[in-house]
């Protein structure tokens, strides 16, 4: 899946240490040998940042263990991980891509809900808050973060940029396949996150916060409470990747 990646991006440089980039699609996760060490990774990041006033010193990500973190990654996602070269259970960072489901609930197969009179107005509202736009796609972020031990090395932001070209490159190659309908000229990606640990973090790399949400105190164990933010960013593909080729359109 090396072509997914963006291999004019600088790695991170980690001791002198001779590092690869796993690409992992959904499909091959629960058979993937970096399955438990990436579960660690992402309880140990977790607890490293969540602690009082903000959470219980107890409170753990993935108390379901891999099994849990299978579940909550749609069929669609890729997840991206850094990794040593000479020793793949030493992970670095890693990141998930998943690509958003736009089609309204009660159009679903299998959806017992009503379809709505509007639901093909292009004003429509999805679940996250946005109209649906002509040529727009979204894609969601979940679980960056980098191992606590290389903390500072640029890490998360070599990540976040491998997941931008991946997520590019995949709408790209959807729109050379696709017959029918609109390209896709905008991604809109979206996270969900603690404002007051990592939003200045995501404002600085181009995010902007669209909802916000104020946890009282008390909720799951806080003393203080914290602020969630629904934050979101634009990703525009070049000219010739958001055109449908002439074969596609015969």
């Amino acid at each position: 899946m090396g072509d997914l990646l963006d291999k004019h991006a600088p790695a991170p440089q980690i001791n002198g240490r001779l590092l690869q980039t796993l690409v992992i699609a959904r499909a091959d996760l629960p058979t993937s040998p970096q399955l438990p060490q990436l579960t660690a990774l992402l309880i140990e990041s977790f607890q490293a940042q969540h602690r009082q006033p903000l959470l219980p010193p107890e409170s753990e990500r993935f108390p379901g263990g891999s099994e849990q973190l299978l579940r909550e990654i749609g069929p669609g996602s890729w997840t991206i991980i850094l990794a040593d070269a000479e020793d793949v259970s030493t992970i670095y960072g890693t990141v998930t891509v998943e690509p958003k489901d736009l089609t309204p609930a009660s159009l679903r197969e299998g959806s017992n809900e009503e379809a709505p009179k509007h639901h093909l107005d292009p004003a429509f509202i999805t679940g996250d808050g946005f109209p649906l736009v002509t040529g727009e796609t979204r894609w969601t972020v979940r679980s960056l973060c980098a191992n606590i031990r290389f903390q500072k090395r640029g890490i998360a932001d070599w990540l976040m940029l491998q997941a931008e070209h991946l997520i590019l490159k995949q709408e790209a190659q959807a729109n050379a396949r696709r017959l029918i309908g609109s390209p896709t000229t905008i991604v809109r990606l979206l996270l969900t996150t603690i404002e007051e640990l990592t939003g200045a973090w995501y404002v600085k790399r181009g995010w902007a916060v669209y909802h916000t949400r104020r946890m009282p105190p008390g909720f799951i164990g806080s003393e203080g409470g914290f602020t969630l933010v629904d934050m979101f960013k634009l990703l525009e593909l070049p000219p010739a990747a958001a055109t449908v080729s002439s074969t596609a359109t015969l």
